[in-house]
């Protein structure tokens, strides 16, 4: 339900530039919850059984960067929000 307030939010205010920030933060909000979410063994095992392919299981290092890369984005994208809005914009 909270999602509904916030689209409702962005299309009160009519300001693209908000609707991309809040996708930005969901896009890249999903790496490092997922790869997390797969990192443990009993979920790693049941997806290999399955037949997926996973990084957390093939590439380790590659997910790990991967998260850190997007948790800095999202950190920018809070940054950029804070500065914005606290500018009086």
């Amino acid at each position: 339900m909270a999602s509904n307030g916030v689209i409702d939010l962005l299309h009160e205010s009519g300001n693209i530039t908000e609707g991309w920030l809040v996708a930005g933060l969901l896009f890249f909000w999903q790496f490092p919850h997922f790869y997390s979410l797969a990192s443990y063994n009993e979920n790693a095992q049941g997806y290999i059984k399955g037949g997926y392919h996973q990084l957390t299981v093939k590439n380790q290092t590659a997910a790990k960067w991967g998260s850190f890369i997007s948790c800095i984005i999202i950190l920018l994208i809070h940054c950029y929000v804070d500065i914005y809005y606290s500018s009086g914009k």
